[in-house]
């Protein structure tokens, strides 16, 4: 649900007066001075009389607020997109990306507000109507929230998509119906949405899944799904189709009636009582670990939202007594704190198989946003997951719980405070559950 930037073409004809400051600003933009462009833009606007000159001086703030933001100075970018707002109030394009900045700025009740005054002055734009779905989804407007969401179809993508079948609408009956049930996302975004597969089965239909091949072994488990294509196989004749994540729209989900029929993941039973002769000691309290996210998606990402944390960091948690930690992490080296399963994790009874065996032998996970999450998550195992400043929607804002996984608790990065604060609060609670477990023998929730 990554917001698509706004580029704004602001039309000019002809440049009139004295052009020194705003030639200044260009020549400082070039050299990538933005605050001394800024400045120079901000002088301009005081002595500028013509609009040809405003023009010309919106399309340069226009750039280096965009700049700002590629460099995630998002502090400067909102400053710079709210003098364009001031500037321009009636253009739809700067509230879109003065929305977007706040958004990543976490100060989701103005975005909402601008996000959605830009829907207002242009309400055929299906990507502020995403933008500022993701933003009411993040405050919990689940009602609004899946209601505007469902304006991607109206994307360039999803007008692509081709069909044979209808699009369920949410109201036609599906008794004795076949339904194609699409995933989109990411692999965790398949796996937090999957549920919803559950309650279109109840509704008496075939369904049909297609998603991405890494997930079909693990899938192919859930009795509520009668069969699963992936990206390249051939569409079978199918009555209706949706999305995973149109379902949420479709069947009205709040933020209190969220499906949580937990677990609606399954591990397969031989590989559970398999790995668990394998590693499991009673007498520990055994922690699956997963440090690192995607990362290119990272990559991509302003600092305050990246996901991922050194591994080492977690280190300290092996030198309490009766800890053992287990690397859950694929294609990344465990440190020496962590026992490593080796690459064959996996491989020979398909992706996340094995994991989600291991996952069900494990007293906790805890990961960072990733699909490890997510499937510890859908299986009920006790998840802590470890959030940046800038979570994803799904996570909301501020909550140490979510109405997703019921056994997941939430870690998250404030603004200021280094990872390493997070992880000694980590420390601490594992610190209370070894008194626990050894007191009461009770799983850690």
């Amino acid at each position: 649900m990554k917001g698509i930037f706004t580029i704004l073409l602001l039309f000019i004809t002809h440049l009139h007066a004295s052009p020194s400051l705003i030639e200044q600003g260009n020549q400082f933009l070039q050299q990538q001075k933005l605050d001394e462009a800024h400045h120079c833009f901000s002088q301009a606007l005081t002595q500028t009389i013509q609009d040809s000159e405003q023009y010309a001086i919106g399309n340069a703030l226009l750039n280096l607020g965009n700049m700002y933001y590629q460099q995630a100075a998002m502090e400067k970018s909102a400053t710079i997109f709210q003098q364009l707002v001031d500037l321009f109030p009636h253009s739809s394009a700067v509230h879109h990306n003065l929305g977007l900045t706040l958004v990543e700025l976490t100060r989701y009740d103005k975005a909402e507000k601008v996000l959605a005054h830009a829907c207002m002055l242009k309400p055929d734009n299906p990507d502020f109507h995403v933008a500022l779905a993701t933003t009411q989804l993040a405050l919990g407007n689940y009602e609004q929230g899946w209601e505007n969401y469902e304006q991607r179809w109206q994307q360039p993508d999803k007008k692509a998509l081709t069909f044979s079948a209808i699009r369920w609408d949410g109201i036609q009956s599906l008794r004795g119906k076949t339904i194609l049930l699409l995933s989109e996302g990411a692999l965790g975004d398949c796996i937090q949405f999957v549920r919803y597969a559950q309650c279109i089965k109840e509704l008496g239909a075939t369904v049909i899944l297609k998603t991405l091949k890494p997930l079909t072994s693990l899938l192919s488990n859930c009795s509520y799904i009668d069969k699963i294509i992936t990206e390249k196989e051939p569409l079978p004749a199918t009555d209706y189709y949706t999305s995973l994540m149109s379902l949420p729209a479709l069947m009205h989900t709040t933020i209190d009636t969220v499906p949580i029929p937990i677990p609606y993941i399954n591990a397969e039973p031989t590989l559970i009582e398999l790995w668990k002769n394998k590693f499991i000691d009673a007498n520990n309290i055994n922690i699956g670990i997963c440090w690192q996210a995607d990362t290119t998606n990272d990559a991509n990402r302003p600092p305050q939202a990246q996901r991922s944390i050194p591994a080492d960091m977690l280190a300290p948690l092996a030198l309490l007594p009766n800890i053992k930690l287990y690397s859950l992490q694929q294609g990344a080296v465990a440190p020496p704190c962590m026992h490593d399963f080796g690459p064959t994790v996996d491989t020979a009874n398909g992706r996340f198989m094995d994991t989600a065996a291991i996952m069900c032998n494990l007293d906790l996970v805890i990961s960072v946003d990733t699909a490890i999450a997510h499937l510890a998550g859908a299986l009920g195992t006790p998840t802590w997951l470890i959030l940046p400043y800038k979570a994803d929607w799904r996570w909301l804002t501020t909550q140490r719980t979510t109405p997703w996984y019921p056994t997941m608790h939430i870690f998250r990065k404030n603004q200021s405070e280094p990872w390493t604060t997070v992880i000694e609060k980590i420390i601490d609670k594992v610190s209370f559950f070894i008194i626990k477990k050894e007191t009461a023998h009770e799983k850690i929730l």
